[in-house]
């Protein structure tokens, strides 16, 4: 007995079980036949709300190992693995209370099969037993109002399922929050959120597969593939990456204080992401996507800017640190100025402005304030001041650059030759939307740009914990913290993020460190909507980008 029907099917024949009850041919060759009598098979199923037929309905996806046992047409199965029924009966009560999705075992009847005819079908089956349905799925969705919980794909491994997420203001689904739920360990693992529809489409692994969306492509006026995310599901999160979407992303969003106030590790020109090599301490360069990797430069290096079509460094010759530049291919290095130390430096309007080394004291090598003009190589000082290196070096904010000289902040102003001097330490500070952003062991500070001893208090870390890095966009503040090392003999630094205004705390990220935990080696900068993580620790260097969520995208 076969399960194979071919046009000359009956009323009255007989396959897998069934009894035909009634053909019907249609327009251009198609056929509609129904068949009396109950299927048993086991697999996924899903309810949602259906718009077209203003009720709930399911579908139950079954397993390939049923095939063979459900009747098709002329080689095809029409239905595609699936059968479809209406909110008609108790047993539906019973799904919908258990989870709007999961895997059992059921009998359907009134089975039908439409064939060469139209776009679809309308729900006709009849569930009439749920012989079992899988606890490991129980509460793992709900229907609330009209949400849509639908299956994306699945295998004899895994199921992709989307949810709604949001609601427009004609109570239609706005966009969809995407699951990944593992047949053998069935817990929800959150993928994305997004207005699109994505199904599955290649598959690597029972945790590497691909996700796509397909549409007309105005830009090539086809139809096809409009975007493609590829995924990863590891031991410590989910990794995402764009290859469609990021292939040709541009660099627009980004606090270029937020990353001067991260050790300068990362610059870009809006086309590249130009970075420190976290073992070689070369330069590199790197597409968004994270394609596209290469050194650029050999020359050892730190404090990487973009200027102007080149790339500044500070380049770690034996035995001075001097500065130099490359453009961005790496090709046209020369030194840029070489005759002292020098310690740090930040670039405006064709100047630079550094502390260079003048004289040895007791305490360490003391610096002096310079200027150096790109045009004509003039060097002269903005500060006549002598200093130990302390926090924040030098900061430039708009037209004003901030440092420390004896324990005080210093502000110069660059448009008008002036210092104003404030009686407040600071070792970290940025700008964003008007106001400046500062860091101390246990605090996250807003201060005025106008005056920065002006302060509101936003955050604190708590007992046992000290902040290190920020890096505020967006109206997010992004933050890494360790444990107080004073304490604690434990090594690990958190990456978290917090509103804007201090509220909302979550966790996105934990990596260890094997240094001594006032030693600087993390960093946090955002591009785009990408959060970067780096560090320099020996033992464990990491080059890590994530989404706002704590989800992987790539890394190094």
């Amino acid at each position: 007995e076969t399960n194979n029907l071919d046009l000359d099917v009956k009323v009255k024949d007989r396959v897998c079980g069934l009894i035909v009850d009634s053909v019907d041919k249609l327009g251009g060759g198609g056929f509609r036949i129904s068949f009396c009598g109950e299927i048993e098979t086991e697999g996924y199923y899903n309810i949602s709300y259906s718009e077209m037929n203003a009720n709930n309905y399911g579908t139950i996806y079954y397993d390939d190992k049923y095939e063979s046992k459900v009747p098709m047409m002329m080689g095809e199965s029409n239905n595609k693995q699936l059968f479809l029924f209406l909110d008609k009966e108790e047993l539906f009560s019973q799904l919908e209370e258990h989870s709007s999705f999961g895997r059992g075992k059921f009998k359907i009847s009134n089975f039908h099969i439409v064939y060469n005819y139209g776009m679809g079908r309308e729900p006709t089956e009849i569930l009439t037993e749920i012989v079992s349905l899988d606890e490991g799925y129980k509460n793992m969705f709900e229907i609330i109002d009209k949400a849509e919980t639908s299956i994306r794909g699945y295998n004899d491994s895994f199921a992709i399922v989307s949810n709604t997420a949001e609601y427009d203001e004609n109570n239609y689904a706005k966009s969809y929050d995407y699951y990944y739920i593992n047949k053998n360990n069935p817990k929800k693992v959150y993928l994305l959120t997004t207005e699109d529809y994505y199904f599955l489409d290649e598959v690597i692994s029972d945790t590497e597969f691909s996700l796509i969306t397909e549409g007309y492509n105005e830009a090539t006026g086809s139809y096809g593939v409009l975007n493609k995310i590829k995924c990863k599901i590891t031991d410590k999160g989910v990794e995402l990456s764009y290859p469609y979407k990021d292939e040709n992303e541009k660099i627009s969003k980004y606090n270029i204080s937020a990353i001067d106030d991260n050790y300068n590790r990362i610059a870009t020109d809006g086309h590249y992401i130009y970075y420190i090599d976290m073992k070689t301490y070369y330069i590199n360069k790197i597409k968004i996507d994270g394609t596209g990797n290469e050194t650029i430069s050999e020359n050892e290096c730190s404090k990487l800017h973009y200027y102007n079509g080149k790339l500044y460094f500070k380049e770690h010759s034996k035995p001075d640190s001097q500065i130099a530049c490359v453009d961005t291919d790496g090709e046209n290095y020369q030194i840029v100025y070489g005759e002292k130390f020098v310690n740090d430096f930040v670039i405006h309007d064709d100047v630079i402005y550094m502390t260079v080394f003048v004289e040895e004291q007791e305490a360490g090598y003391a610096f002096g304030f310079y200027k150096y003009n790109l045009s004509d190589g003039k060097m002269e000082m903005f500060d006549d001041s002598i200093a130990l290196p302390q926090p924040p070096g030098l900061r430039l904010i708009n037209h004003k650059i901030y440092y420390g000289v004896n324990n005080k902040i210093r502000e110069y102003d660059i448009s008008t030759d002036t210092i104003k001097e404030y009686d407040t330490i600071i070792s970290n500070i940025q700008e964003y939307n008007g106001f400046l952003y500062t860091n101390s062991r246990y605090s996250i500070m807003r201060r005025s740009i106008d005056n920065i001893s002006e302060y509101n208090k936003l955050f604190e870390i708590g007992d046992g914990y000290i902040l290190r890095k920020i890096s505020v966009i967006d109206d997010l503040i992004f933050f890494t913290y360790c444990y107080d090392y004073t304490k604690v003999d434990k090594r690990g630094i958190y990456v978290d993020v917090i509103n804007i205004d201090g509220t909302n705390r979550r966790n996105l990220f934990y990596f260890d460190y094997s240094t001594l935990g006032h030693y600087s080696f993390d960093s946090i900068y955002v591009l785009n909507d990408k959060l970067f993580i780096i560090s320099t620790d020996n033992e464990y260097p990491i080059f890590k980008v994530l989404d706002f969520e704590g989800n992987g995208i790539w890394g190094l």
